[in-house]
């Protein structure tokens, strides 16, 4: 499922700290792709608040067994008849009619994580079966997400690819020079291919957007479960709304009083510990490419990286991705999510340490949502904006 995912080191602040000036710029969009007449909401699009609230979803069959439909919110709450998202909903339906509570609406984090994925895999063990029989699941893609329309694009997939492979832990004045170029070309393309999106980016808005999809429902109050920043998202719900909130889980609170760099540091400290927990687990297993101890796993790896910073190792998928110091970083921060990745995690360390980062690569790619065919989903450039709009970010 998507992560919450930041650059570990000075891009993703560099990033977020041009973006903030193309999240200014522009002006209110006036046009915007019209949904298909397959995937349009029911009736004509709204012009008022009181006409979105009054929107009720039109459920289609698919996927085996769930039901989809789309919804409309302004992109603008002040100006509710200017430009509009058309959002994607799915829902399963309670699977025990006779004991249905209602709808649960769920979000897996990001920001820039598709609720609809999230929803049409309730079945896979994420749901135990009495929250299947009891509840509708019900997903949805936040404004300028996934399959939103409009969503939010920024750069083509060979840009993303060169992005991604930049260092991200510069360790001298040319490598810092890439740092800075790359992710100002980052935020030139946002500001040129989305400016009429990126000031409507923020959660305060998703969370208006997620009170229209509950009284689409027909729920006279929100029941809620997000995951990462979706814990940020469902406090702002409640924030805005608290006399419509039913019950909410919020698992792996995110601060929402923290800027942009604090939660980088923070999310950078939770990785750090879990290579700890992860190497201590591995050093006592036979075959282990750490080694006998565990403290000197850091080291190891560290010589690891910056070994192929400097000369990339073999990457076997043929896709053009260079298995460099920071893909392999990017594919080991990915494993790190979940005990079950750590077997993988040792077999790609394993390949590593012999030459071929393949399945580290492939982890990478994973984990930021790169297709087979070198496109990317939208994660990352929607990650950015809400993340320019939500917080205060350096300016240096």
């Amino acid at each position: 499922m998507p992560r919450n995912y930041s650059r570990l080191g000075a891009a993703a602040a560099v990033v977020i700290a041009v973006l903030v000036s193309a999240c200014t710029a522009g002006s209110p969009a006036t046009s915007q792709p019209a949904p298909t007449a397959s995937s349009a909401p029911a009736g004509p699009p709204p012009v008022s608040i009181a006409g979105y609230y009054a929107q009720r979803l039109s459920w289609q069959p698919c996927d085996k067994g769930f039901e989809c439909a789309r919804l409309y919110v302004p992109f603008d709450y002040s100006r509710p008849a200017g430009p509009r998202f058309s959002l994607p909903v799915v829902k399963l339906p309670a699977a025990d009619p006779a004991s249905r509570v209602g709808a649960l609406v769920i979000n897996p984090g990001g920001p820039g994580g598709s609720g609809v994925e999230y929803a049409l895999g309730a079945r896979s063990g994420e749901f135990t079966q009495e929250a299947l029989n009891r509840f509708d699941i019900v997903g949805f893609d936040p404004r300028g997400v996934g399959g939103s329309l409009p969503a939010v694009r920024c750069m083509t997939g060979p840009q993303l690819d060169t992005y991604f492979a930049v260092n991200g832990d510069p360790a001298n004045a040319a490598q810092l020079a890439t740092v800075v170029s790359e992710s100002k070309l980052y935020a030139a393309e946002c500001a040129r291919n989305a400016a009429a999106l990126l000031p409507y980016m923020g959660t305060v808005n998703a969370a208006k957007d997620m009170d229209v999809l509950r009284a689409a429902l027909g729920e006279n109050a929100l029941t809620y479960l997000g995951k990462s920043y979706g814990t940020y998202l469902g406090a702002s719900y409640a924030q805005q709304f608290p006399t419509k909130v039913r019950a909410l889980v919020l698992d792996g609170a995110v601060d929402p009083k923290a800027s942009g760099l604090q939660l980088d540091v923070t999310q950078a400290a939770g990785f750090e510990s879990a290579f700890g927990q992860f190497a201590a687990w591995c050093t006592g297993q036979q075959g282990c490419p750490l080694g006998n101890s565990a403290s000197g796993a850091v080291a190891k790896v560290a010589g690891l990286l910056s070994a192929a910073t400097a000369h990339p190792l073999t990457n076997l998928l043929g896709d053009g991705q260079p298995a460099n110091g920071a893909m392999l970083q990017t594919g080991i921060a990915a494993a790190l999510y979940a005990r079950p990745e750590w077997p993988l995690l040792k077999s790609a360390l394993s390949g590593a340490f012999g030459g071929d980062g393949t399945i580290l690569v492939e982890l990478a790619d994973s984990l930021l949502e790169r297709n087979p065919n070198g496109t990317y989903s939208n994660l990352a450039d929607a990650e950015l904006s809400v993340d320019c709009v939500d917080r205060a970010w350096p300016r240096t």
